[in-house]
């Protein structure tokens, strides 16, 4: 195996850990959703759903800062070899 295959390997197992966990952050919240209360003409989410809410939020928040701060990296980086490349 070249070390390339395992980089391939190790690109792909991670980008579907991540649409997984996303999968499954969103699947908790429709669940939450579902048991949300109306309460007073207002909205209102289980106080026992409080945290498993907050946390799958969160999940989320973190998905998409990997991709942002991946995204922001790999465009410094290309944009650092295209200067290099020019001078």
């Amino acid at each position: 195996m070249k070390l390339e295959d395992s980089r391939e390997i190790y690109f792909a197992r991670s980008t579907k850990a991540s649409d997984v966990a996303r999968q499954l952050a969103l699947a908790g919240l429709a669940v939450i959703w579902i048991f949300k209360t109306d309460t007073a003409g207002a909205l209102a989410v289980p106080h026992e759903l409080s945290l498993p809410a907050f946390l799958m939020i969160l999940t989320l928040g973190a998905d998409l800062m990997q991709y942002a701060c991946a995204a922001l990296l790999w465009g410094g980086f290309n944009r650092l070899k295209e200067h290099e490349l020019a001078a």
